[in-house]
């Protein structure tokens, strides 16, 4: 028997989120030349883009922000002027 795992998608045929993938702040910023930084404020108020961590009051935030690959291709193309 193997040890491997392996994650099953829903069969109802709706999209699931692990069906693209998802792009850390620095990725898009080596792939467009920009500072993580940058893509960071570019995508947080983004629908579609996902947080993961804790936010404690008295803290430092930290945060995990991933942007899917269709968020981050529609951003692109209206900050390129391009409709489709």
């Amino acid at each position: 028997m193997s040890s491997e795992h392996k994650i099953v998608g829903i069969s109802d045929g709706a999209p699931s989120a692990f069906d693209e993938k998802h792009y850390a702040p620095a990725e898009l910023g080596e792939l467009w030349n920009v500072s993580a930084d940058t893509v960071r404020r570019m995508f947080y108020d983004q629908p579609g883009v996902k947080f993961f961590g804790e936010v404690k009051p008295g803290t430092r935030r930290h945060l995990t922000m991933r942007i899917p690959a269709s968020v981050a291709e529609a951003v692109y193309k209206s900050l390129s002027g391009r409709k489709h």
